[in-house]
């Protein structure tokens, strides 16, 4: 019988540490920026048509989104040793 617990207990998966949590967290970020992105993109004819912006207008709705974006993952990865860390979380939410 205790040689079956330990048998299945060698099978189980160690939690994610070290390279595996980061790279976790790596993707469920590039995630939440898929669904950001499509939220924006489907609410862009909304805001077109509520404004009455051309679509030349309305397309810097989605470019602004995406270089504010990239501006506050830029300083993160640049504060990424600890300096500011949770205020520039803070800021990206």
């Amino acid at each position: 019988m205790s040689a079956e617990a330990s048998t299945s207990d060698a099978t189980k998966a160690p939690p994610p540490t070290g390279l595996g949590l980061a790279l976790v967290a790596i993707v469920g970020a590039e995630f939440m920026l898929q669904i950001d992105g499509t939220i924006v993109n489907v609410a862009v004819p909304t805001i077109e048509s509520d404004l009455g912006m051309t679509v030349t207008t309305a397309s810097w709705i989605l470019n602004g989104f995406f270089l504010a974006f990239g501006f506050v993952r830029h300083r993160e990865s640049y504060d990424a040793e600890g300096i500011l860390t949770k205020t520039n979380i803070a800021m990206a939410l």
